[in-house]
């Protein structure tokens, strides 16, 4: 999943720049700048990719890259007029490598209620601008009109209105342990489904290199919100078998 956000990041800042003007000023520093981070940003993945023991060089690679993206996110923090929903979605897109880094230095064990915090504090960052607390972005509302074939933006607004109160609902429905595991089904389906189609609702066929070079990294980087409902699941799946096997005798 770090190496999801890495790639998209790093796509992004290379080609399309990340609101660091934000914090540097509109210059050719500040585009030099994107530009530099998003090179690293392409190395940085390649160091998370199959980390299985401490490495000083992917070690250096990944705390370079968490502080990048954290650059990013009060970039898109202050871009976005201090919105506190916007931090609250950036929240598996910093997490997720900053907790790469801690565990394979020994710092940090996963625990699936930080995940599930972690999980459901982003989708309620993506909820706020989905219920009207937050100005939503015109593209969202394109995508889910392609994505559910909607007639006229109304409708559409209606449909996103509707899936960020089930988001907050399914959210807290997490932390029920009886139906905790629906929640993680549904972020699981609704996270992979968005990341697809912020790909797919975009694409031309006239223009098939052009079109994977400005929306398939927006794929990828939003993989890992569906991705993190799932390593939840595969580690409740752990800590049962581990209760239902034999205690030797």
């Amino acid at each position: 999943m770090t190496f999801c956000i890495f790639v998209a990041w790093g796509w992004k800042l290379l080609f399309f720049g990340a609101f660091l003007d934000e914090l540097f000023g509109e210059n050719e520093f500040s585009d030099a700048l994107s530009k530099f981070f998003g090179f690293i940003l392409i190395l940085s993945s390649f160091g998370s990719f199959g980390i299985k023991k401490p490495n000083w060089f992917a070690d250096w690679l990944l705390a370079i890259g968490v502080f990048i993206l954290f650059l990013i996110m009060v970039a898109h923090f202050k871009a976005w007029n201090y919105n506190i929903g916007m931090p609250f979605r950036f929240g598996v897109q910093f997490a997720i490598p900053f907790a790469l880094w801690s565990m394979i230095n020994g710092r940090l064990i996963f625990k699936e209620q930080w995940l599930k915090v972690l999980l459901a504090v982003t989708f309620l960052g993506h909820s706020l601008y989905a219920i009207g607390i937050y100005e939503i972005e015109t593209s969202y509302i394109n995508m889910v009109t392609f994505a559910f074939n909607l007639e006229g933006d109304d409708t559409a607004v209606s449909v996103v209105v509707l899936m960020g109160a089930l988001n907050i609902i399914m959210g807290l429905l997490l932390f029920v342990p009886q139906i905790s595991k629906i929640a993680l089904y549904y972020f699981l389906i609704w996270g992979v489904f968005v990341a697809v189609m912020r790909f797919v609702s975009f694409f031309d066929s006239h223009n098939f290199l052009l079109s994977l070079h400005e929306y398939l990294y927006k794929t990828i980087g939003r993989l890992p919100q569906g991705g993190i409902a799932w390593l939840i699941l595969l580690l409740e799946d752990q800590k049962n078998d581990r209760k239902r096997k034999p205690k030797p005798i």
